[in-house]
This record gives C-alpha cells, sequence and structure tokens, in this order.
C-alpha cells in the first residue's frame, strides 16, 4: 500500500488491500468557527490526524475525510459550513454503501465533531 488514503491509491492497490482486509475508517469533521485563533477546519484536522495514526498503526486504510458536518448552532460565523443532519446521514449512508460495493465490510466512522455530528445518525441506523 502506498499510503492509508484511499485517495493517494490507485485503484488496483485498493484491489489488492481489499484481499488480505476489507477495514476503512471514515474520519468525520466539519468546518465552523473556533474562536479567533482556531481555524475553521480544526475538527476535520483532528479527525484526519487520529484516523492517520490508527491506520499507520494497524494497517488499514482511510477513506477521503468529510469537511462538512452538522453546525448550524456557528452560521453566525462567516466561513462556517453546515449540513442539514438528514443530508450527513444521507452521505455517511451513501459514502458507506459505495465503498461496500466496493468490497468493504468493516467501517469505523471516526468523529471529530463531538456529538454533534453523529447522534442522530446512531438513532437513524436503529
Amino acid at each position: 500500500m502506498k499510503s492509508v488514503w484511499i485517495q493517494e491509491n490507485t485503484w488496483q492497490d485498493v484491489a489488492d488491500y481489499l484481499k488480505h482486509d476489507n477495514t476503512v475508517i471514515i474520519p468525520i469533521g466539519s468546518t465552523e468557527q473556533h474562536g479567533p485563533a482556531g481555524p475553521l477546519g480544526v475538527d476535520t484536522y483532528a479527525a484526519i490526524g487520529l484516523c492517520e495514526d490508527a491506520a499507520k498503526q494497524t494497517g488499514v486504510m482511510v477513506a477521503p475525510p468529510l469537511w462538512y458536518g452538522d453546525s448550524p448552532h456557528h452560521l453566525g460565523f462567516p466561513g462556517t459550513i453546515s449540513l442539514r443532519s438528514e443530508t450527513l446521514i444521507l452521505v455517511i449512508k451513501d459514502v458507506v454503501h459505495t465503498l461496500y460495493q466496493n468490497g468493504f465490510r468493516r467501517f469505523i466512522l471516526l468523529n471529530g465533531h463531538k456529538g454533534t455530528n453523529l447522534a442522530r445518525c446512531a438513532d437513524d441506523a436503529r
């Protein structure tokens, strides 16, 4: 594997990976305010770092990060980008569905945006 990141590999590299493992980590963050000193992408950067560290230690692949989260509470701050809860749930489902079609069977969702992003996703899955 050239990289733990799916997007940095060829489709042949991913096919070779799937011959011995079918796990993928999906980093989910947000683009929202974090005070005057924090960059808008801090939640996504945290998810990226945690996923990359875990992947390097375990040899699993990581999907490209989702930079958008459920952040309507921060819309008063310029640069915040928010998805409706329903949209975020559908995006995550589509990502998992297409990765499943490719042969992945074990999915680890790593939420860098505290409880805001995924609490409703978990409720929806029941």
